[in-house]
């Protein structure tokens, strides 16, 4: 059981096109939605570290294990079978004589009418000889929400083969009953607070099957529209372009390049910069309270940011930011949502400038993002 629950939190599972095609009932609109929320939740962040990945095992339930079950089981065995030869003497046994039958019986379980494995208390009861005891069936025959909520963690006292639900519990031999001012109608439409739209989910799946639609660099890295910061990747590999967190020091004497590359960042500064003070250029670049990022291209200046931080603040406020102009690209977005209050007094304010902001993720390896986003659009 721990091998199939191991399996089934890796496995690819198949596209609603594909479920459509060997799938002639009404759960083609259900699939979907649950396809998207482990494409979402399940699968993406495989390849993705910065968004929060969530096992299939402890956020789906019957729903979505009743659908997928059956071809799940013949991929399964079918690929232990191409890899027999791989596996060592023990797990081959394992695998190919006793995982089967295993398989079989759990199919018997999940597809039965009476089946107790969906009963989050289920205990075996002490019964004579060991024997399992039937009991009464606790299947309702009312619609309800089979949707689960998505947590991180798996209920204590689920077992190994009954995958959590957000239903509620029946008492052995009795029926689930609606609440008495719920009708059957009212009861179809109940959704778990967070649920995705279904005009979202549809509009998710419309994009996610055209690839035209999806956004991203070019998957082909001989594409004439291949993502435009790889060549200034290559340079970096290659020692061609090199950064460096450079800044004046008053305590100890300062390195002799590191003040040539001061004094051609504050050059860069004031050409991109004309209507700026040149002094004032000078005393923030060579200010030790200030750090500038340089970029350095063939041992010469073609960039920089120079920057001061206000950690209690939570910000760094960017004073200069400037490459030469054949080397320039984009810049920031002028929305800004940090409140006043934390940056009013503390950074520099010129009239006439614009003031802009961009916020970073810790979590996204910025100098890899057109990679990710590459590797989504794959995916």
């Amino acid at each position: 059981s721990k091998m199939f629950l191991l399996c089934l939190n890796y496995w690819k599972l198949e596209t609603p096109s594909q479920f459509r095609q060997r799938s002639q009932n009404d759960d083609v609109a259900t699939y979907k939605v649950n396809y998207t929320r482990w494409l979402c939740y399940c699968h993406v962040p495989q390849s993705c570290d910065s968004l929060p990945r969530y096992e299939t095992t402890h956020v789906f339930g019957r729903s979505l294990l009743k659908s997928i079950f059956t071809v799940t089981r013949r991929q399964l065995l079918e690929k232990f079978r191409v890899e027999k030869d791989k596996l060592v003497p023990e797990k081959r046994t394992l695998i190919l004589t006793h995982f089967p039958k295993f398989l079989s019986m759990l199919e018997e379980e999940i597809y039965g009418e009476n089946s107790p494995i969906w009963e989050a208390d289920f205990t075996v009861p002490a019964a004579e000889g060991a024997q399992l005891v039937s009991r009464p069936a606790a299947v309702s025959t009312v619609a309800v929400p089979t949707t689960p909520l998505f947590s991180k963690k798996l209920s204590s006292s689920s077992s190994a083969t009954s995958l959590d639900t957000s239903t509620p519990e029946p008492l052995p031999g009795k029926k689930r009953k609606l609440p008495e001012s719920l009708t059957l109608e009212d009861a179809k439409r109940i959704r778990v607070m967070g649920d995705i739209p279904m005009e979202l989910v549809n509009e998710v799946m419309l994009t996610i099957t055209d690839p035209a639609a999806m956004l991203g660099p070019e998957t082909s890295l001989l594409s004439a529209n291949a993502a435009r910061d790889e060549t200034a990747r290559l340079e970096e590999r290659r020692g061609i372009i090199e950064f460096h967190v450079i800044g004046n020091s008053l305590s100890q004497k300062s390195n002799k390049k590191i003040l040539m590359w001061l004094v051609g960042l504050q050059n860069v500064f004031s050409h991109q910069l004309p209507r700026m003070p040149k002094e004032y250029i000078t005393r923030l670049v060579f200010d030790p309270k200030h750090k500038t990022l340089a970029l350095i291209k063939d041992g010469r200046v073609i960039g920089g940011i120079c920057f001061r931080m206000f950690p209690t603040q939570g910000f760094t406020e960017i004073v200069f930011c400037a490459v030469t102009s054949n080397e320039q690209v984009k810049g920031f977005s002028k929305d800004i949502k940090v409140p006043k209050s934390r940056y009013l007094g503390y950074i520099k304010d010129y009239e006439g400038a614009t003031l802009m902001e961009c916020e970073l993720n810790p979590r996204i390896p910025y100098t890899e993002l057109s990679h990710i986003i590459k590797k989504q659009k794959e995916v």
